[in-house]
């Protein structure tokens, strides 16, 4: 499909330095006192301070390693530290990826789950920020969105882009597995809400549920959302709701089947 494929490693230098892309307008301050509280367990009652060390010092470091490294408060700075020193530091230092044309990014051999939500929430921001701010149509594509709903900044981003996103000509698709773990939080019923199209394949009993109320199924309509065989399931476009079996072509099947033969 003429995407260029970036499949992250751990070690790798991703050039995603927080200071460098809030200096540039790619980040928003918020954005990166959120992520960086979030990866890096920085209690409620310290955010304040993160904030004002941001906004104080983020034009005069030349990196977010310079910035964590000279943190006066001795509490704050602790917490930080791990900013500082690889996997982190790795991450934050280099180039940014480039994100004209399509860009596809993968992170499976990213083993580490706080390394990997650390990359992609400051990919997601980054990713976000450039589309919003560009004339022509683009397309944001997140596949296992249920992976994200520990995350707070990405949730909320998420969010922002699923209300925003239609008024700058940018398209939200994504896909989850586990519809009922977006549904217990605010910002994920919002995504689920409003979604223009939306299509609905096999779920398990405890999907069924938060799919019948969110999308105002019917009663046999939930339940044949539980025993739909496979590709089968509920096309909704508005108001209007189809049944549907997606069948692949032979071609198709070869490209993008993940069943090992």
């Amino acid at each position: 499909i003429g995407a260029q494929a970036v499949e992250i490693r751990e070690g790798q230098r991703l050039g995603l330095d927080p200071i460098r892309l809030l200096r540039s307008g790619a980040l928003e301050l918020g954005q990166v006192a959120d992520i960086t509280a979030e990866v890096y367990g920085v209690p409620e009652g310290l955010h304040g301070v993160l904030r004002r060390e941001l906004f104080m010092n983020s034009d005069f470091a030349d990196s977010f390693v310079e910035l964590a490294g000279s943190i006066r408060d001795p509490e704050l700075s602790r917490y930080l530290q791990g900013a500082t020193v690889p996997p982190d530091s790795q991450v934050y230092e280099g180039e940014p990826p480039p994100l004209a044309g399509s860009v596809v990014f993968g992170l499976k051999n990213v083993r580490s789950r706080r390394l990997k939500v650390l990359i992609s929430a400051l990919i997601s921001a980054y990713s976000y920020n450039t589309l919003l701010t560009k004339a022509r149509r683009s397309v944001f594509f997140v596949d296992e969105a249920w992976l994200f709903m520990e995350t707070p900044s990405i949730v909320s981003l998420f969010e922002n882009l699923a209300r925003r996103g239609r008024k700058h000509g940018v398209a939200f698709l994504y896909i989850t597995q586990r519809a009922e773990d977006l549904a217990r939080t605010p910002q994920g019923r919002t995504i689920l809400e409003q979604s223009a199209t939306v299509l609905l394949l096999r779920q398990e009993p405890e999907g069924r549920d938060a799919c019948r109320e969110i999308y105002k199924l019917s009663d046999s309509e939930a339940e044949y959302l539980v025993e739909a065989p496979v590709g089968a399931g509920i096309l909704k476009a508005g108001r209007k709701r189809i049944t549907v079996q997606v069948l692949p072509t032979r071609e198709e099947l070869e490209a993008f089947s993940t069943t090992v033969a």
